[in-house]
């Protein structure tokens, strides 16, 4: 059995910040799962412990069985069994005491260990298609359907019990002939059709469905299964463009012309208000959305639950495309009674849209529960999509060791789709576009370009990468690659009057001509980018932007905007739960030379102070800009935040406050 908690907490181990201690506690662990997770731990020096009732009631007596120095890793099965003691010697060697502390991952259930728990898992019990695999691999006998299920019936799904079971029979009793499943290819649609791949390849492949109804039908499912599984070629040979799973074959494969005139063909061929017909209503409505550039003027109208839930699912996507995430959160939100598979399509979105809205814990939340439905099910086409979000959360949230987690599972094989593809060679960019590794950073964001070359994804708002791969050839000093790549952006974006694309773009522009020379352009182009995004509920991108901004303010010597613009971006990372990008704003001020903002008596920073003194003297917003060598924009938000800080309506309201000796 390979279980995707293993590969996780091994990854977290091996990845994790050096010297730091966790207690990682276990729902359900089995001693089986145990020795799995020492052997994927076999590079680590891993100590493990099996403790027993007796340990609880003899003072001292496991902290007599840990080894000293701590192994780097100690595994322990039951630590409910733990002497209060040697509790709190275990409790110390994690959080204090001396460098390198250890992991301890332990199975327990008692709250006076669980509460000083880092994190704790629940171990599920296997499914059906994990199940298989591990009987499988257990007997070297593949088993029909109904003798797992059997099986499943019986030990409730817990290896260890499954092991039991399994031991009590002669060693060839599971090598006998099995007498087929009746109804296997029935099953295998009905789970496919439920969007429990996983399951129903259990069925399909069940020697009772080679027997089972005409080939057309199990080649029907094969291939509905082998898309959501992320197995292009087979899915293709399998899928008819013509049939009603065509239109999905073309969006998978991201292609939106013939997503619309399969789409259109279904339509007109399905019949009237079954799932099927809304189906190809809403992927209509897609496909001429992406083809036009422009938001759906008429929604179709849905006959079924799992087409009104689709159909949210799409304008949800669409909205997020057209810089609406508020309407993208409304139509993507969790509701009762959905249809599980459609569900991890929304999470996808959702996800995306909350990190867009600067809710990066419902974000990171979000993703947890799309990739655990995704996995349980065995959804690999929709993997790529929840993960690329995962990882940039993880990042935000200054969590290093989930993010290399996340990353390391964005690799994709050639036998796979452009929507696996595609969000996993952006993922694999954006995480390494933040790193110190330069050359790495530059190999992603050519592998990303030449993915998008051979397939037209240029389609306003749902595939935004150009900003990052330009801003790593800067960094490169490679200034006319950056150049050619985002003035083809621009020219592909700005009729779409997208504020997020631009912003992003222009921050790249203004960045170009500074490095040209050109600073009056460069700083004028870097307040576009900011008005750009002030207001449009995008916090994620207007951090990003005025981060940068910020830098290039340092960098030319202006030192005391510097201060002002990191000021700016430390608020909005901390409101957002950035810690980390908080802390760099932080340093970055520090490094200006200018350090933190203090607050005036009536709690304004200097610049804000300043700016309202000359307004309440009667300076115009242009006149202030011209006298602090700011632009207009600036001026602008700042009086705002004057206004909000001081509770007053506007200027008359201003000049109320400062007496003559403030204006002097």
């Amino acid at each position: 059995m390979s279980h995707p908690l293993i590969t996780r907490l091994a990854h977290l181990v091996t990845s994790r910040i050096p010297g730091q201690g966790h207690l990682l506690l276990l729902d359900g662990a089995t001693r089986r799962l145990f020795d799995e997770l020492a052997h994927a731990l076999a590079e680590e020096r891993v100590h493990r412990l099996q403790l027993l009732p007796h340990n609880r009631h003899q003072p001292g007596s496991v902290s007599a069985l840990l080894p000293s120095p701590p192994a780097a890793v100690t595994l322990i099965d039951d630590l409910d069994f733990i002497d209060d003691d040697s509790l709190r010697t275990l409790l110390t060697a994690i959080h204090q005491g001396p460098q390198p502390r250890p992991v301890v991952i332990a199975a327990a259930s008692e709250e006076r260990v669980t509460r000083f728990a880092t994190a704790t898992y629940r171990v599920p019990p296997l499914s059906l298609a994990q199940l298989a695999d591990y009987v499988h691999n257990r007997t070297g006998a593949p088993l029909p359907v109904a003798a797992l299920e059997d099986i499943r019936r019986r030990t409730g799904g817990r290896p260890e019990r499954i092991d039991e079971l399994l031991d009590s029979y002669p060693a060839d009793h599971w090598h006998r002939p099995s007498p087929p499943t009746p109804g296997s290819l029935r099953a295998a649609e009905e789970h496919a059709r439920r969007g429990d791949v996983s399951t129903a390849w259990v069925h399909l492949t069940d020697p009772a469905a080679a027997a089972e109804g005409e080939a057309g039908r199990r080649e029907a499912v094969e291939g509905y299964l082998s898309l959501y599984s992320g197995h292009r070629q087979r899915a293709r040979e399998l899928i008819r463009p013509g049939s009603v799973r065509g239109p999905l074959l073309a969006l998978a494969d991201w292609q939106p012309r013939q997503l619309l005139q399969r789409a259109t063909e279904a339509a007109a061929h399905a019949v009237p208000r079954t799932d099927e017909a809304d189906e190809a209503h809403a992927l209509v409505m897609l496909g001429r959305t992406v083809i036009t550039g422009a938001t759906p003027k008429a929604v179709p109208r849905m006959h079924t639950d799992a087409g009104r839930q689709r159909l949210a699912l799409l304008r949800g996507w669409v909205s997020l495309a057209h810089d609406d995430p508020l309407s993208a959160r409304e139509h993507l939100r969790l509701r009762a009674g959905e249809t599980p598979l459609l569900r991890i399509w929304q999470d996808a979105w959702l996800a995306r849209t909350q990190y867009v809205l600067g809710d990066l814990a419902g974000a990171a939340e979000t993703v947890e529960r799309g990739l655990a439905s995704a996995e349980s099910r065995g959804v690999r086409l929709l993997e790529p999509l929840l993960l690329w979000t995962a990882a940039q959360t993880a990042g935000m949230r200054g969590d290093a060791a989930l993010r290399r987690y996340y990353f390391s599972r964005m690799t994709v094989g050639e036998d796979a789709f452009l929507l696996q593809r595609l969000p996993a060679a952006m993922g694999r960019m954006i995480v390494t576009a933040s790193s110190a590794d330069l050359p790495v950073a530059l190999r992603a964001g050519a592998d990303l370009a030449r993915i998008v070359a051979l397939t037209d994804t240029q389609h306003p708002g749902f595939w935004p990468w150009e900003d990052i791969y330009a801003s790593t050839l800067l960094r490169a000093g490679r200034v006319d690659e950056a150049d050619e790549l985002i003035s083809a952006a621009e020219s592909r974006h700005l009729p779409s009057g997208l504020s997020s694309l631009n912003a992003k773009n222009a921050m790249i522009r203004a960045t170009i001509r500074l490095q040209r020379g050109e600073k009056k352009a460069g700083f004028a182009t870097f307040d576009d980018a900011v008005a750009a995004l002030e207001g449009r509920h995008m916090p994620t991108y207007l951090a990003r932007v005025l981060f940068e901004y910020g830098q290039a303010l340092r960098r030319y010597g202006r030192r005391s905007q510097a201060d002002e613009i990191f000021g700016r971006a430390g608020e909005v990372y901390t409101e957002i739960g950035a810690p980390t990008m908080a802390r760099r704003c932080a340093a970055e001020r520090r490094a200006s030379g200018v350090g933190e903002r203090s607050e005036t008596r009536l709690g304004l920073t200097p610049q804000e102070e300043q700016i309202a003194l000359l307004v309440a003297d009667g300076a115009s917003n242009r006149s202030v800009a011209q006298q602090l060598t700011l632009s207009t924009k600036t001026v602008e938000y700042h009086l705002t935040r004057v206004y909000k800080k001081l509770g007053v309506p506007g200027r008359r309201e201003l000049r109320g406050l400062f007496d003559p000796l403030d204006k002097e």
